[in-house]
């Protein structure tokens, strides 16, 4: 049973959809302001020593500043900004095809995985938080990007454990890739330390017995993330929020905020009539034994209860840190996570009922309900989303017309005959694309300290917005 050639052209159409305005709008993407802190200080200091500046003062995700302060070594101009948001989205893409093909045997169906991967893509490009932080705001998009990009890989490269002999071939990948992630961001480094947690005790509650491989494997992530926690930038940048360290608050909020956003994830998108079009494809799976079957035997109500909790717990860290919400950067690693987490335990409960011999799931394969499915997703699009975002964006005209001002701004600093250059606000700002501007006249050192840096970048020592 293979995929026709006209499913596999509705597949490419729906990547295409997703894909080419947000190529489209990459091609006049720019630095946000504040890109320039690590540029100035890897052209003032070099390369090493502004890593270690920047590790040791100010920020503690070591795969992170070793990959963002790499940028002016390698670009020396606005090319990278146009070039990586169209690798991240082709990186996604492939992850998210070898972790698929990893998941699925493809005996019974070949290219089947095609199918699970553009679900994917669609629903995460779909309500992804904030896509311009996600994509193509270089500084978001490295640490938390990257970090979803490495999960994928790392998910692949476990799973591929089953046809590995040696110890270096089972686990030599995944070390290097955990050492990756957990260097790129706190919440992924979180959820990695509580899933390999949950797979140590799990095993040992089913086998009466400690898993060497596994054990190991966290031992190694804590050790890892040590390098997090004990960095002295992390002191650092958390002495700059006073209202943090509040731990009832800090929790009712964790737990206020979770569940708004899985009601936004679950009712305002086409995840469920997604979802009920697939499960079909997971029940065929299931009966011809195509998926790597070892990864479903677990309890699914222990699982799911340890997955709600996994997510809640991602919310706490920005409210124990900062005494506020988390910015939607980590939120959109937080919805990365929730969509595999929700498609592993569909599957989960589908295996659990098939091995129970409970339900009869042919009604997902009528025509009509199909047909009222494909409708239902159709009719999500007319919702707020990125994918319609994008390509008003497109339709608008609003990507050549923000190029061209920032053009402008760029000749105007050069132009500039003080140290201190006025420059006007920037008044089309794409959604798929725009950060932030300048910043006003502030008491914040942080936002001050960026208009500094863009300053410097161009040799000026200020810049700012001019009164309106």
């Amino acid at each position: 049973m293979k995929l026709s050639k006209i499913n596999l052209f509705l597949l490419l159409i729906c990547l295409l959809v997703v894909f080419l305005p947000m190529i489209y709008m990459s091609f006049f993407n720019h630095p946000s302001t504040d890109d320039y802190g690590f540029m100035v200080k890897v052209k003032e200091m070099g390369y090493f020593k502004a890593c270690y500046t920047i590790y040791t003062g100010w920020l503690n995700r070591y795969t992170a500043i070793l990959i963002i302060a790499a940028y002016p070594v390698f670009f020396q101009s606005d090319f990278g900004y146009i070039f990586l948001p169209i690798v991240f989205m082709a990186l996604i893409l492939v992850g998210t095809k070898k972790l698929t093909n990893q998941l699925f045997t493809s005996l019974y169906f070949p290219n089947s995985s095609i199918i699970f991967s553009v679900a994917f893509i669609v629903l995460y490009f779909f309500k992804m938080p904030n896509i311009a932080e996600g994509i193509f705001w270089f500084n978001g998009a490295v640490p938390y990007q990257l970090g979803n990009i490495f999960s994928l890989f790392l998910f692949a490269s476990l799973l591929a454990r089953r046809n590995k002999d040696s110890l270096i071939d089972k686990w030599g990948w995944p070390v290097l890739l955990l050492f990756l992630i957990v260097g790129s961001n706190e919440t992924i480094m979180l959820f990695w330390l509580f899933f390999i947690g949950y797979i140590n005790v799990n095993h040992l509650i089913q086998r009466k017995q400690i898993h060497k491989g596994w054990a190991l494997f966290l031992v190694l992530g804590c050790l890892f993330s040590l390098l997090v926690f004990l960095s002295p930038g992390n002191a650092v940048r958390s002495s700059y929020f006073l209202n943090n360290h509040q731990l009832i608050p800090s929790i009712k909020m964790s737990v206020v905020e979770s569940f708004r956003y899985l009601n936004l994830w679950i009712v305002f998108s086409p995840l469920v009539p997604i979802t009920l079009l697939l499960i079909p494809l997971f029940c065929t799976f299931i009966k011809n034994g195509t998926f790597a079957i070892s990864i479903f035997k677990v309890k699914p109500w222990l699982s799911l209860l340890a997955f709600i909790f996994i997510l809640t717990f991602l919310f706490f860290p920005a409210y124990w840190s900062m005494g506020n919400r988390p910015p939607e950067r980590t939120v959109n690693a937080i919805y990365f996570i929730f969509i595999l987490g929700w498609f592993y335990h569909i599957i989960l409960f589908l295996h659990y009922y098939y091995s129970k011999e409970i339900g009869n799931l042919a009604v997902f394969i009528n025509p009509v309900v199909k047909a009222i499915l494909f409708l239902m997703i159709l009719l999500q699009f007319n919702l707020p989303n990125n994918i319609k975002a994008a390509w008003m964006d497109v339709k608008s005209g609003i990507g050549p017309r923000y190029n061209n001002e920032i053009n402008q701004r760029y000749q105007r600093i050069k132009n500039c005959q003080t140290d201190t250059c006025e420059l006007p606000e920037i008044k089309n700002k794409p959604f798929t694309l725009f950060q932030h501007d300048l910043f006003p006249e502030t008491e914040n050192a942080e936002q001050r300290g960026a208009n500094i840096s863009m300053g410097q970048y161009y040799n000026r020592k200020y810049l700012k917005l001019k009164d309106k």
